[in-house]
């Protein structure tokens, strides 16, 4: 993926990160379509109802785990600020 996108960047002019982007975004593209597909024929239901429902209160359930987040990464902030003296 990385050659055919170098090939296209120099075609077209590009600078290097948006030649870096455009492989990123084609390999995630190669990985994740394939999974989509597969996941349809297996399980027979769309990638939709098994990922990305909203209930009731889904927003309650973002803001805890933004906040538990931020309380994980201020712990080990101060212990990492502790241990260095």
């Amino acid at each position: 993926m990385g050659l055919a996108t170098r090939q296209i960047g120099l075609l077209l002019h590009l600078s290097d990160p948006v030649g870096h982007t455009l492989s990123w975004l084609g390999i995630a593209a190669a990985r994740v379509i394939p999974w989509v597909v597969a996941m349809r024929i297996v399980l027979k239901c769309r990638l939709r109802d098994l990922a990305f429902r909203l209930h009731p209160g889904w927003w309650f359930d973002l803001l805890s785990g933004i906040g538990i987040m931020a309380l994980a990464m201020l712990i080990v902030f101060l212990v990492s600020r502790w241990l260095a003296g």
